[in-house]
């Protein structure tokens, strides 16, 4: 390390700010970093004005083989707090001067408790900002890694921004990296709670490729994950960047959620891009979500190259995602996508499922790409009275199929519609879904409505098609709300009710 602090202690309790930087030292294949953090090291600003003292800390990488790391806080027990003064880590990945190196980190956090304590609109934010090494394969803007690191915030706002190493030729150059770390979280109420903010983008391939290992603009992995907010809104942008293969724009598989009520609930927003030019999800999303009063929203655009090619919004391996406020400020949730030759969005491989009581679900794509259910364990909404949340998929070449449950509403409407693309011809497909079913009794009950319109052709071009299987029955039921039921065949220009 060209800045090393081992079990340091370092503070300010006035104004002055304290600054440490360091830029590695050239060192061959051994490892090496700007600024090394470990053995317990505590760093602070405790001043309770707004003039407080900010904390900074830059690091750069050296010229080597490999492993050159911009900043790294490795062992459990370091620190860095403040309450009022702006806390800033900058770290830059080296690079390899004699030929193709690996491994060039701009931050990378092992071990690192940090902090914002204030209360107010001057409360200290916390900014991470990291940019991999210009090499061509391993070089991570910012990873976050192991459960020793945590990030916490009242009323200052957080922000993480990553981009990953550019180079000839690329692989695993993703922007912001977090896997089983212990928690980022905002636990501000009010309108001044800490906003959330991660945003990250791979590295850009200055060369033609034909084969990479998958790169994203933001990863977050690991069941002990936790992403969590009151009232401050989380919001995470990935982009796949330019060039390359392989390109994802968002990969989360975590714990999120938002605990606020009322009109101040912090939302979550989450954008995925695929590689502009290459090929990548936009969003592929697993784990847990929940909210109460605050909207989530997942958008993402999926690109495609000639041979390959990525949904726009992926959700897989679901074990809740649910919007569990009532009343008219409950939690909507809401999924759209678009992509190039793939579908807009995919639902499939999970138990869980989309549940809501006064939040209205939609599913929708942006770009008439398509969207298709399969595998997936349901959708459900439990609300009651005029505010019931509704049940809303409508797009064009809908496919529902192979559900765990069924869809079911109490009072909240169900509103499923699909025109067929010119391949298909089928306009909506229910095929082996379960039930789709109103409980609802008197009259809030929720209605069902299914849509269906076939594209132009000579046959098998149906404008809506129900089946079920050998083992299990489709049923379409209702206590009170009413049933519709509509399909067009364009060919023949005929509409049934």
């Amino acid at each position: 390390f060209s800045l090393h602090l081992d079990g340091a202690s370092i503070s300010t309790s006035g104004a002055g700010p304290i600054l440490l930087e360091g830029t590695g030292i050239h060192s061959g294949s051994n490892f090496s970093a700007g600024v090394g953090i470990e053995g317990g090291t505590t760093i602070e600003s405790t001043s309770q004005a707004a003039t407080a003292g900010a904390v900074s800390i830059v690091g750069i990488g050296a010229d080597g083989t490999q492993s050159k790391h911009g900043l790294i806080s490795r062992d459990a027990g370091n620190s860095l707090t403040s309450a009022y003064g702006n806390i800033s880590i900058n770290g830059v990945g080296g690079f390899r001067s004699d030929g193709n190196g690996a491994v060039y980190f701009g931050i990378y956090l092992s071990g690192l408790d940090i902090a914002s304590t204030g209360t107010g609109p001057d409360a200290a934010k916390i900014f991470i900002d990291g940019v991999g090494g210009d090499e061509v394969t391993t070089c991570y803007g910012v990873r976050l890694a192991s459960g020793n690191v945590s990030i916490s915030s009242i009323d200052g706002d957080i922000n993480i921004v990553g981009r990953g190493g550019e180079a000839s030729n690329t692989s695993r150059q993703t922007g912001v990296l977090i896997e089983d770390v212990a928690f980022i979280r905002s636990t501000g109420t009010g309108s001044d709670a800490a906003n959330l903010s991660i945003n990250g983008t791979v590295g850009t391939a200055t060369a033609p490729q034909t084969s990479a290992l998958a790169s994203y603009g933001v990863q977050l992995t690991g069941a002990s994950t936790e992403l969590s907010t009151i009232d401050g809104d989380i919001t995470i942008i990935g982009s796949g960047g330019d060039g390359g293969v392989y390109r994802h724009g968002v990969n989360i598989d975590a714990t999120v959620s938002s605990t606020g009520t009322g009109s101040e609930a912090g939302n979550i927003s989450v954008n995925g891009q695929g590689g502009t030019t290459a090929d990548g999800w936009g969003a592929f999303i697993s784990g847990s979500w929940s909210t109460v009063d605050g909207d989530i929203n997942i958008t993402g655009a999926g690109t495609s190259s000639p041979t390959r090619g990525g949904e726009g919004v992926r959700l897989r391996d679901i074990d809740l995602f649910a919007s569990s406020g009532d009343g008219p400020d409950a939690g909507n949730i809401s999924i759209t996508g678009s992509a190039e030759n793939r579908l807009a969005v995919l639902l499939e491989n999970s138990t869980g499922v989309l549940s809501t009581v006064d939040g209205d679900i939609t599913l929708s794509d942006s770009d008439e790409s398509g969207i298709l259910v399969d595998g997936f364990g349901g959708f459900a909404s439990t609300g009651t009275g005029e505010h019931a949340g509704k049940i809303t998929i409508a797009e064009k070449s809908v496919s529902i199929q192979n559900l765990g449950t069924g869809i079911s509403s109490v009072d909240g409407d169900i509103f499923i519609a699909s025109q067929a693309d010119e391949v298909s011809g089928t306009g909506l497909a229910l095929i082996n879904f379960g039930f789709i079913e109103s409980t609802g009794t008197g009259p809030d009950a929720a209605t069902i409505t299914l849509i269906g319109t076939a594209s132009d052709g000579a046959s098998f071009r149906h404008g809506l098609s129900v089946s079920g299987s050998t083992s299990q029955y489709a049923v379409i039921r209702s206590v009170d709300g009413d049933i519709s039921v509509s399909y067009t065949h364009l060919r023949a220009h005929e509409t049934n009710d």
